[in-house]
């Protein structure tokens, strides 16, 4: 097999994990939760995937872009300063959604609940976000593969876990599926340490990231908006 049709089998694969687990878990939380419920945890669970979307700053992007043109980049350096940039943003939009909540939860206090619960997760989910580029950059989509099935199986399988025991619940499916959002980062953590081997190394600044990152967010942000 050629290998640039390997990698995307290998890209391919990772892209339908997400949805193959969320279809085999939708009829889990509609049957265990009922429809109303099942609404309350969708309600609960969107500002974080909404703001997931949002407060990226096109920093993923910017990552596998200067990863991927000079191999010999300080991979650790640069996924230090995305991190903290994007832990930044992460910040501000946690701030922001808290603040909206009771609009979005129309005054419902259980999803102004749901929506505190899953929002806390929103930090690791971005992280997460700055490895996979990172290792998207540097080709290794069997990584990316890995840890887009762990998020999914492990979704699946809490779900299903709280459904057979009798612990499945509005508030324990939101925390279900938002952790599941950012678990996959164990397959990364070998990565960080990995990438700091190579030879003489570039320098990439923060602001090389966040100039490239800018010109492709503001272009993600009309399609996070229709969303």
């Amino acid at each position: 097999m050629t290998s640039p049709l390997r990698k995307v089998i290998l890209a391919t694969l990772g892209n339908l994990g997400p949805p193959a687990a969320a279809f085999f878990t939708a009829p889990i939380l509609a049957q265990g939760l009922g429809v109303f419920e099942r609404g309350q945890v969708a309600a609960g669970t969107a500002p974080l995937m909404l703001a997931a979307s949002a407060a990226t700053l096109g920093l993923p992007e910017a990552v596998t872009f200067f990863t991927a043109r000079n191999q010999s980049v300080r991979n650790g350096r640069l996924a230090a300063k995305s991190i903290v940039m994007i832990s930044i943003a992460g910040l501000v939009a946690t701030a922001l959604f808290l603040g909206l909540a009771p609009v979005l939860a129309a005054g419902d206090e259980k999803v102004v609940l749901l929506i505190q619960l899953s929002l806390s997760m929103l930090i690791p989910s971005l992280i997460l976000l700055i490895f996979r580029a990172l290792s998207a950059g540097r080709g290794q989509w069997g990584l990316i593969v890995l840890e887009r099935s762990i998020g999914s199986v492990a979704r699946l399988i809490a779900v299903l876990w709280l459904a057979l025991s009798g612990h499945l619940d509005i508030v324990t499916a939101t925390i279900a599926i938002s952790v599941s959002m950012w678990i996959g980062l164990v397959a990364y953590l070998g990565l960080l340490f990995g990438a700091q081997r190579s030879g003489v190394a570039a320098q990439t600044r923060s602001s090389d990231l966040l100039g490239y990152g800018s010109r492709v967010w503001f272009g993600a942000l009309a399609g996070v908006l229709l969303s």
